[in-house]
């Protein structure tokens, strides 16, 4: 591992570790039991995005100007996704101003490191990978087919935008893998209603942003 790969993995973990408690803290200000609670809560999610964000310096180093470009659109993702999963956990609800600009700021991202490698081809599969999960989650509300929301439905569109610097097989898994995750918590939940009669509702977008996480570290 080299020095300069040791230090953007560092600086892109400490960057991760501030800015996550801090914009997810405006949005779930009030929202928990206790400051304590909170202030735990965006530790732990500063943490993991910290943890992340190494990852992914390690996993796609970045060895010229476009790649750093396309790890910096990774780094923003992560650090909105995270705070977005964080929100969902804690409010129920996925804020639309926060997943526009996340899109807008990576959208940029790609559009320089296509424009750099004199390839705007490059942004065919980002584009169209933001359009087919948007549209696919689109129809699931439509026809009544799932419980996720148009928040849901914004943050799927959002994901397709860094899935698709990794390919179409990394696409289909950040499309498949968000149900796979959810589906022991769905058992649990749908256990718990049963015999409490109370059925709490189940944020998917952690799994949304997890499993684009998990797609970004596996696929090269």
């Amino acid at each position: 591992m080299t020095p300069s790969l040791v230090i953007t993995g560092a600086v892109s973990g400490a960057l991760a570790a501030v800015f996550v408690p801090h914009t997810a803290g405006v949005w779930i200000a009030g929202r928990t039991r206790s400051p304590r609670t909170q202030w735990f809560g965006g530790l732990l999610a500063g943490a993991c995005t910290a943890l992340v964000a190494a990852g992914l310096s390690w996993r796609h180093p970045p060895h010229g100007s476009r790649e750093m470009l396309l790890l910096a659109a990774w780094m923003v993702f992560t650090i909105v996704g995270v705070s977005l999963a964080w929100i969902d956990l804690v409010t129920q609800r996925l804020p639309t101003r926060l997943i526009g600009g996340a899109a807008a700021a990576i959208a940029v991202l790609l559009c320089l490191a296509a424009a750099l490698a004199g390839q705007p081809s490059r942004l065919l599969t980002p584009l169209l990978a933001a359009t087919i999960l948007g549209g696919g989650y689109t129809a699931l509300v439509a026809v009544g087919a799932s419980r996720v929301g148009m928040g849901d439905v914004r943050l799927a569109a959002l994901t397709g935008l860094p899935l698709g610097t990794l390919g179409w097989e990394g696409v289909i898994l950040g499309a498949v893998l968000p149900y796979l995750l959810a589906l022991p918590f769905a058992f649990v939940a749908v256990t718990r209603a049963r015999l409490t009669g109370f059925q709490k509702p189940l944020p998917f977008g952690p799994f949304l942003v997890a499993a684009t996480i998990i797609a970004s570290l596996v696929t090269r």
